[in-house]
């Protein structure tokens, strides 16, 4: 291979890891955004439920 075709693949290679590395971070961000919400929700339910 050239100089210029390893370094396509190489910079590709790359650029799917940044991308698979930065949807796994968004996706976990969502995920702990959801629980954190799931939690307010849940003690809101329990005070309405106590009476409070």
């Amino acid at each position: 291979r050239s100089y210029a075709t390893q370094h396509y693949f190489w910079e590709k290679g790359k650029r799917a890891t940044f991308t698979y590395n930065t949807r796994e971070v968004v996706i976990k961000a969502k995920a702990k955004t959801s629980v954190e919400r799931a939690k307010r929700f849940n003690e809101e339910i329990k005070k309405i439920l106590q009476g409070k």
